[in-house]
């Protein structure tokens, strides 16, 4: 399985009193191409995942990538770079058998036909136990298995004009995983779980745990 070269992990604080901030944190397709701006490449290519996450003050913003974000872009009156540091060391803790809390904001869906064409859509999971199906099924998927799980903040994200925008509903899952394959959890890892990712979901947030 091929794994990423280099990966960078960022972290960019917003000041969401000032204007431009208010808009991005309202429209999601705003908050995208802020992020996408702090890179010379398109998202995919730069293998830039995010993860957005909010106080009553500031937004934080927690970037992967395979290229440091430009800090000439970032550093101004209502955003900054913090940090950046690249993130072989990290996942050299990825061990099986290693155990990590995390938190994963995500929206789990499944496709459903659209009338009887061969199109389909996606279509989000309303009760509680299909999401959490969802979540063992792709924590098998890739490389660990979930220990504990607690699901919160489900809400919508909106983005576009009124009449035409998206919306997106989103839930966070918070708990503790346990790595069983080391080389498709780094490189579920480096790509995120779940769909909408240019939308700020499937990158897992890992503390390590002790002993």
């Amino acid at each position: 399985m091929q794994r990423r070269f280099q990966m960078y992990l960022s972290k960019i604080i917003l000041d969401r009193r000032h204007p431009s901030i208010r808009q991005a944190l309202r429209d999601c397709h705003d908050m995208h191409r802020n992020i996408q701006n702090w890179f010379y490449k398109p998202r995919k290519d730069a293998g830039i995942l995010y993860r957005l996450n909010c106080n009553e003050k500031d937004a934080a913003v927690y970037v992967l990538s395979e290229e440091q974000p430009d800090q000439s872009k970032i550093t101004n009156d209502c955003m900054k770079l913090v940090g950046s540091r690249e993130v072989s060391d990290f996942e050299g803790q990825m061990t099986a058998g290693k155990s990590f809390h995390f938190s994963l904001l995500t929206s789990p869906c499944k496709k459903v036909p659209i009338g009887n064409s061969k199109n389909s859509r996606r279509r989000f999971l309303r009760m509680p136990e299909e999401r959490a199906e969802w979540l063992q099924r792709h924590a098998k998927q890739s490389g660990f298995q979930i220990c504990s799980i607690c699901e919160k903040n489900e809400q919508e994200l909106h983005g576009g004009q009124k009449e035409s925008g998206m919306f997106i509903r989103t839930v966070e899952f918070e708990g503790i995983l346990k790595i069983t394959d080391p080389n498709i959890f780094r490189h579920s890892w480096e790509n995120g779980i779940g769909p909408e990712k240019a939308y700020g979901m499937g990158l897992l947030l890992l503390v390590g745990i002790e002993g």
